[in-house]
C-alpha cells in the first residue's frame, strides 16, 4: 500500500517525486514574450548599424584617398606643384585660381562621391592644407561679405562690415571676392549721394576706380574680361554721381586723373588671350571634319542634374549641319559663359544651383586658363555677315572710358565758362575718337548734354543704346549724360530719345576689325 503525504502546497510521492500546484508559479504571458522578441530585434539592429558604420567609414576613407589622388593627378597634369614649404610660396592670382578651379571641378564630377558640397575652409583642412591654406583664409573673408550683399538693410551696415575686413589688398586680388566688394562700394556711393555728402561720394568713386585698377596685374584673359565689366560699373556709378551732385573743379580733376591711370584696358593683350586646344581646332577652316569628335562643340552642354552634382551627358546639336559660326556669335556665347562663371564663383562656398551656368562656367574658366591657343587662330574662323564688331564687347568697354573722359572734360569747360560747349572743338584741340576711329559727338537735351559715340555700327542714334533682334537696325551708341546744375540732386531719368532724324552719313567700320588694333 502506497502512502501519500499531502499538504496545502504540494504532494510528495515515493521516490521524491513532487507535483507542484499550477496556481503557485505564474506562467510566461504574451506581454513578456513580446518584450523578449523586441529586445532581440533591437540587439540585431544595433549590431547591423555598427557593422554598417564601420563599413561606411572604411569606404569614405578609401573614396577620400582616391579623390585626393585624382586631385593630385589633375594638378600634375597642369604642371602645378603639390605642396609648398611655407605660405609665401603659395601662388596667387592666376595660379591660385587654377587650384580653386581644379578643386571645384573635382567637387562637381559625379564620380567624386567623397565631396558633398563646396566648402573651402573645410576642404582645405581635410585634404590639402599646405596648398589651400591661403584660399581657405580668403574664402572666410568672402563668406563674411557675401551674406552682407544679400541681407544688408542699411548703408550703415555696409560701412561697418566693409571696414571690418582685414588685409583688403590681398582680399581684392582674388577674383572670387571682387564681385561682392564692388557692389558694397556702389552702396557707399548711393549712401553718400543720398545724404548730400559730395566729397564722400567722390572719394568713394575714387576708391571704386582704385578697386578696378587692382585687377590689372594679371595677363589672364578671363581676369581682364571681368575687370572690363567692373570698368563699366564704375563708369555708370560716376555718371550717376554727376547727375546727382554738383562737384568742384578739383574733384572733377581727381576723377579724370584716376580714370586716366586706373581704367586702362590693354585691348591687344585681351584679344590675344589664352584659349584651349579644343578651340584651336574650332578655329580651323576644316573644323566641320571633326564633327564626330566634337559634335557641335560651340553649343551648350546638355546635362542631367542630380543635386548637388552635375553630370555631362553629351553635346547639343543636330548632326549634319555645317559647323561654322560667325566669330561674333561665338564671342557672345563665350562672354556670357565667362560672366556667368564670375558671378557664380564669387560666392566661394556658395552652392551653385544652375546646372547649365555651372557647366559652362567650369568649361570656360578652365578654357581661359590654358595658354594653348592664341587670338591669331580665331582670325581664320569663317564669318557670316559683313563688317560686324567681332570684338564688340571689348571695344565698347574701351569706348566707354573714352566717352566718360570726354564728358568730364566738358564738365570742366562748363565750370570755367558757365555754359555747355556747342561743339567738341571748343573743348579739345583734336576731336576725341572711339575705338572704331569715329569722332565723338555732343548733343544738347532739355536738361543738359549727351556725349556719345556712334558705336560699332557707325550709325548716329543720338546716344541711344538699344540692341534689336535685327543687327542691321540695332542702336548701340555709347553715351554719358551730363545734367544742368539746376537739374541735379535728384534721381536720374532715362536718357532722352533722339529729336531729329537719324543720320546715315556716319563713317563705316573697316573691312577687318582685327587689323590695326589700337595699342
Amino acid at each position: 500500500m502506497i502512502e501519500v503525504e499531502y499538504n496545502a502546497t504540494h504532494i510528495t510521492l515515493p521516490g521524491d517525486h513532487t507535483l507542484t500546484d499550477k496556481k503557485d508559479k505564474p506562467r510566461k504571458g504574451c506581454i513578456r514574450r513580446l518584450f523578449g522578441f523586441g529586445w532581440g530585434v533591437f540587439k540585431f539592429t544595433v549590431t547591423c548599424c555598427l557593422l554598417a558604420a564601420v563599413g561606411y567609414v572604411v569606404w569614405v576613407n578609401y573614396a577620400g584617398k582616391q579623390a585626393l589622388k585624382r586631385f593630385e593627378a589633375e594638378l600634375l597634369k597642369r604642371q602645378i606643384p603639390l605642396a609648398f614649404e611655407d605660405e609665401k610660396q603659395i601662388p596667387d592670382e592666376v595660379n591660385a585660381a587654377r587650384y580653386w578651379q581644379a578643386a571645384m571641378k573635382m567637387v562637381v564630377r559625379p564620380d567624386y562621391r567623397a565631396f558633398d558640397e563646396l566648402n573651402w575652409p573645410d576642404f582645405g583642412e581635410r585634404f590639402m592644407p599646405d596648398v589651400t591654406a591661403l584660399l581657405a583664409k580668403q574664402c572666410q573673408q568672402n563668406q563674411a561679405v557675401f551674406p552682407l550683399i544679400k541681407n544688408a538693410r542699411s548703408h550703415d551696415q555696409c560701412f561697418y562690415q566693409i571696414n571690418a575686413i582685414e588685409n583688403l589688398d590681398q582680399y581684392m586680388r582674388f577674383l572670387g571676392q571682387q564681385r561682392p566688394l564692388i557692389y558694397v562700394l556702389k552702396h557707399h556711393v548711393d549712401y553718400a549721394t543720398a545724404k548730400g555728402d559730395k566729397q564722400k561720394a567722390v572719394d568713394i568713386c575714387l576708391d571704386l576706380l582704385a578697386f578696378v585698377d587692382s585687377g590689372k596685374q594679371t595677363d589672364s584673359w578671363f581676369y581682364q574680361y571681368v575687370r572690363q565689366t567692373h570698368v563699366a560699373i564704375a563708369i555708370s556709378q560716376i555718371e550717376e554721381l554727376m547727375a546727382r551732385v554738383e562737384s568742384t573743379p578739383s574733384q572733377i580733376l581727381e576723377l579724370k586723373q584716376a580714370m586716366n591711370t586706373q581704367m586702362i584696358l590693354d585691348l591687344p593683350k585681351i584679344l590675344r588671350g589664352d584659349f584651349r586646344d579644343k578651340y584651336q581646332r574650332m578655329a580651323r577652316p576644316d573644323w566641320y571634319l571633326l564633327q564626330q569628335e566634337y559634335q557641335r562643340g560651340l553649343a551648350s552642354y546638355k546635362l542631367s542634374f542630380t543635386a548637388p552634382r552635375y553630370e555631362f551627358t553629351g553635346w547639343e546639336g543636330k548632326p549634319g549641319l555645317e559647323l561654322v559660326m560667325p566669330i561674333q556669335k561665338w564671342y557672345e556665347w563665350l562672354l556670357e559663359c565667362a560672366i556667368n562663371c564670375s558671378n557664380d564663383l564669387c560666392g566661394g562656398a556658395y552652392q551653385m544651383i544652375d546646372e547649365k551656368t555651372a557647366a559652362q562656367g567650369f568649361e570656360v574658366y578652365d578654357l581661359l586658363l590654358q595658354p594653348d591657343v592664341s587670338w591669331e587662330h580665331l582670325k581664320e574662323i569663317k564669318k557670316i555677315g559683313d563688317n560686324y564688331g567681332d570684338n564688340l564687347f571689348l571695344r565698347t568697354g574701351r569706348t566707354q572710358i573714352i566717352v566718360a573722359m570726354a564728358a568730364l572734360s566738358i564738365e570742366q569747360y562748363r565750370m570755367t565758362h558757365g555754359d555747355w560747349p556747342s561743339s567738341l572743338d571748343q573743348v579739345f584741340d583734336e576731336d576725341p575718337v572711339d575705338t572704331y576711329e569715329q569722332s565723338l559727338k555732343i548733343v544738347k537735351c532739355d536738361d543738359g548734354v549727351l556725349v556719345y559715340s556712334c558705336g560699332p555700327n557707325g550709325i548716329d542714334d543720338q546716344g541711344i543704346w538699344h540692341k534689336s533682334e535685327d543687327e542691321s537696325q540695332s542702336k548701340d551708341d555709347v553715351a554719358f549724360r551730363l545734367l544742368d546744375p539746376s537739374q541735379r540732386n535728384r534721381e536720374p531719368e532715362p536718357k532722352p530719345k533722339p529729336e531729329t532724324e537719324i543720320s546715315t552719313g556716319a563713317p563705316q567700320l573697316p573691312a577687318n576689325l582685327f587689323e590695326d588694333v589700337p595699342h
